[in-house]
């Protein structure tokens, strides 16, 4: 049972090392189904093997092609953060200017608002001196209209005034024309009868 235990740990390490997967307890413990002491002791043992081998020194074609591949990587990196910069200055230059043309608009569309708020302001006041002139206008023509209404009813009052002196005239005129007829109508008659009188004698 132990060895087959020990195979199974064993075949798990391997395993991973050929997957390139790091060898740890619990990688080990879940792809060998054994318990945890069990795979940390293998992972473990293995990580000790690993710390044992003697490493060569890294050729030197290997580092200058590796040199190479951080130069052009550097190299890359910076171009993109270069045109990355400028393409966000560009986007900041675009947003400042979208924002300096929206407070200009903002500012023209407050002028805007000024003027027409002057502009009402003043119709309002011409409006009130209108009214007021035209209350004024209608108090002076109801003051014409009362005096005119008052020198009619003057004017009525002296018609019937001299509307009754002409009558009483009339009538006056009616009385001394009745007497003077009758003056005159006398006067005839005794005009005639007086020679008569005489040629009787």
């Amino acid at each position: 049972m132990v060895d087959e235990t020990q195979a199974k740990v064993a075949r798990a390490v391997e395993e991973l090392e050929a997957e390139g997967v790091p060898v740890t307890s619990r990688a080990v413990r879940e792809r060998a189904g054994v318990r945890m002491s069990v795979a940390a002791e293998a992972a473990r043992a293995w990580n000790e093997r690993q710390q044992a081998v003697d490493v060569p020194e890294v050729p030197d074609v290997v580092v200058t092609r590796m040199e190479g591949i951080w130069r052009e990587a550097v190299q890359q990196a910076r171009a993109e953060l270069s045109a990355e910069r400028e393409g966000l200055r560009q986007q900041a230059q675009a947003a400042h200017e979208e924002v300096e043309a929206y407070r200009a608009e903002v500012h023209s569309l407050e002028v805007t608002r000024d003027q027409q708020a002057a502009q009402l302001r003043e119709f309002q006041e011409e409006a009130a001196r209108e009214r007021e002139g035209e209350q004024k206008l209608l108090e002076e023509l109801r003051r014409r209209a009362d005096r005119a209404e008052a020198k009619a009813e003057a004017v009525t009052d002296e018609r019937d005034r001299l509307l009754a002196e002409r009558d009483s005239l009339r009538k006056e005129h009616d009385s001394l024309r009745g007497e003077h007829e009758r003056f005159l109508a006398e006067s005839a008659r005794k005009n005639q009868s007086g020679p008569n009188t005489a040629k009787d004698a």
